[in-house]
């Protein structure tokens, strides 16, 4: 609740802080107040669109991503796959540096969306592009915390306890709070 209170003061002071934006809207899901999440998560996408972040040309990526997960906790999956389906088009559109991490994030909410309206074959696909793409960033010696954190959620989805767990272990091996956060974010955890 503290966190996005200064992420507030800090839009004030900038309104084209499109990191602050996203944070607030991460925070305000945390604290499940989707209202003030889906707002803030859609001015992220608009600064995120117009390169308008902070200063003219800094990129940022996720906001549609974040739009996509208030959704999906809200149950609108149709509107969380759409929203996901930006985020890809844009982080291929820019080449960013952190697409091989959130390609990872993408296909695991794809994949959980796809399931949670029934898709099954579908929702499995994304979920074994999720896997396989982060096992390729782990061999590759990546040293984040949440790659290895959404191929644990992917694995679980699919069934694969023992990879889940592994990959679990090495998220929390790195940042142990931060992936026991994210976890208490997931729906029905």
């Amino acid at each position: 609740a503290g966190a996005a209170v200064a992420y507030e003061r800090a839009l004030a002071i900038n309104p084209r802080a499109g990191w602050s934006a996203m944070q607030l809207a991460h925070c305000a899901t945390f604290l499940r107040d989707f209202p003030r999440a889906e707002a803030a998560a859609r001015l992220a996408v608009t600064l995120q669109r117009t390169f308008l972040s902070g200063r003219t040309g800094m990129v940022i990526i996720g906001a549609h991503m974040r739009l996509g997960h208030v959704f999906a906790l809200e149950g609108r999956h149709r509107e969380a796959l759409e929203q996901y389906g930006h985020e890809l088009e844009f982080v291929d559109e820019v080449g960013h540096a952190l697409r091989g991490r959130i390609v990872i994030e993408l296909q695991q909410r794809i994949g959980e969306a796809r399931i949670a309206l029934g898709e099954e074959a579908e929702g499995r696909a994304a979920l074994d592009l999720a896997v396989e793409a982060c096992r390729r960033r782990m061999r590759t010696g990546a040293d984040d915390p949440m790659s290895p954190y959404y191929g644990a959620c992917a694995c679980a989805l699919l069934g694969d306890t023992g990879e889940a767990l592994a990959f679990l272990e090495l998220a929390a091996a790195k940042r142990p709070q931060l992936t026991a956060a994210a976890q208490a974010l997931k729906p029905g955890a």
